[in-house]
């Protein structure tokens, strides 16, 4: 007998904008979803509430496009909500989406760490292994299909220079990448040199950056 949507499992692991826009639209189409979150609670890289992970957002950052351009269809922003709201902001946006899906859905607090495919019972399934970071206990599970929503900008990329290890090394404080920028203090009246910078530390972090400092050489 084949297997029906309500019986299939799908796994969708990160529970940022997209993680949870999966979430609610298998659920809608008769999928058994899990959705997997690190952090405590959802948001991905809006989430700025949990210390164990960096987030990246500098301070003074402001969303780089109109909330319209980021808005569900099916959850609207408050109509007296900034053009280009703060993280604190989407972040609550985000929760309150996801404060409309079932709680049973969610694993909070949860990493996982393993995911591959295997054959089980004669069907072709996919293994996933997480971590509860409170307990520290691990738990397979497994699933039809496996939706990766964990973003692009976690993992630090650093360019191959020579010295620049050795230096990191030595001086961890004055070596940064640019997901550990928050503001100019620590950079005042000292010349900075900066790298492979991308569109947005570019447009607001590394101006604010460049007024505090004496020296800056754009690469």
């Amino acid at each position: 007998m084949p297997l029906t949507r309500r019986d299939r499992r799908v796994a969708v692991i990160g529970a940022g904008a997209s993680g949870l826009a999966a979430t609610r639209y298998l659920l809608s189409e008769g999928f058994q979803v899990t959705t997997y979150e690190r952090k405590f609670d959802a948001g991905g890289v809006w989430n700025t509430t949990d210390k164990r992970y960096l987030a990246g957002l500098y301070d003074g950052l402001l969303a780089n496009v109109p909330r319209t351009l980021m808005e569900f269809s099916d959850f609207l922003w408050a109509p007296q909500t900034s053009l280009f709201p703060s993280p604190e902001v989407v972040h609550q946006y985000l929760q309150g989406y996801a404060s409309r899906l079932p709680t049973e859905c969610f694993r909070s607090d949860t990493v996982v760490i393993d995911v591959h495919r295997c054959q089980r019972n004669k069907s072709h399934l996919w293994k996933v292994t997480s971590r509860q970071n409170a307990s520290n206990e691990e738990e397979s599970e497994y699933f039809d299909a496996v939706v990766v929503a964990t973003g692009n900008y976690d993992k630090e990329s650093w360019p191959e220079i020579a010295g620049l290890k050795e230096w990191k090394a030595a001086s961890s404080d004055r070596v940064i990448h640019s997901k550990q920028y928050r503001n100019t203090i620590g950079f005042k009246n000292k010349a900075s040199r900066l790298f492979h910078m991308h569109v947005l530390p570019l447009t607001l972090s590394l101006s604010d950056c460049a007024r505090g400092r004496k020296q800056c050489l754009w690469l």
